[in-house]
């Protein structure tokens, strides 16, 4: 199966929502990200992530995009 459109990536300063399977949605948490972490092919594949509490890494199959620039 190959892709059709490359999404938007996802870049330093957007406010996302990390995803936690324990909580339900109105309970995640809130966070900016402050660094992309992309593969050898420039593909970003997880993110440091500043929420209120901490700083903390995720994979972005676990972030939402709340609102970020174009």
């Amino acid at each position: 199966m190959a892709f059709v459109d490359a999404t938007r990536s996802f870049k330093v300063g957007d406010v996302i929502l990390v995803a936690d399977s324990s909580l339900p949605r109105n309970s995640w948490m809130l966070g900016r990200i402050t660094k992309v972490m992309p593969d050898s092919k420039g593909v970003v594949r997880s993110a440091e992530v500043q929420t209120k509490t901490s700083v903390i890494q995720r994979p972005i199959t676990k972030l939402c995009l709340w609102h970020g620039e174009e």
